[in-house]
C-alpha cells in the first residue's frame, strides 16, 4: 500500500497509534525514511529498558538514560518534524518528543496524552488530572499553574 493510501486509511481508525501515523507522514513525505518498522523497533526498545513504570520514570529513562533533549540549537530544522529522525537524532521540537513520551509510556503500561498548549506541547498524566510532562524540557513535572506560565 502506498503511504497516501495508508495514512488515508489510518485517518479512519477509531483508536489509531499516533506514532504509526507520524511514520506514514514521514514515508509521504521523505524519499529516504526509513521503514516504519525500525523506527517501532526503537520504540519499543527504549520501553524495554525502562525501570520504573510510573510517568515520571518513563520520562526520566527517556531524558536522563536515554539522552533525549530538546533541539535548542536548530528548533525549526526539519529533522525535529519527523519521528523516525527524532528517534535517531534524538533530539527535537516539543511535540514529536512528546510523541516519544507518549508511545513509550503506552508501551509500559502507562497513560499519557497529548495536550496543545498556546506556543507549545505538553503531555498530561491520565491518572492525575492537572499534571503535565514537558518533554522539551527534559519531561520536567508541571503542576496546572505551571502549564499554564
Amino acid at each position: 500500500m502506498n503511504p497516501l493510501a495508508a495514512l488515508v486509511e489510518f485517518y479512519g481508525e477509531t483508536d489509531p497509534e499516533v506514532e504509526r501515523g507520524l511514520l506514514l507522514v514521514s514515508a509521504l513525505l521523505r524519499t529516504d525514511a526509513p521503514q516504519a518498522q525500525e523506527a517501532i523497533d526503537r520504540l519499543d526498545a527504549l520501553a524495554h529498558g525502562v525501570v520504573d513504570r510510573s510517568p515520571e520514570g518513563v520520562a526520566e529513562h527517556l531524558f536522563g538514560v536515554a539522552g533525549f533533549a530538546g533541539d535548542v540549537d536548530d528548533y525549526h530544522g526539519v529533522d525535529n518534524s519527523f519521528l523516525d529522525a527524532v528517534l535517531e537524532r534524538r533530539v527535537g521540537m516539543p511535540i514529536t518528543l512528546s510523541s516519544v513520551l507518549i508511545a513509550v509510556a503506552r508501551r509500559c503500561g502507562v497513560g499519557l496524552h497529548g495536550v496543545g498548549m498556546p506556543g507549545h506541547f505538553l503531555v498530561g498524566i491520565d491518572a492525575e488530572p492537572g499534571r503535565y510532562l514537558d518533554a522539551f524540557a527534559g519531561g520536567v513535572v508541571l503542576d496546572g499553574a505551571a502549564a499554564e506560565q
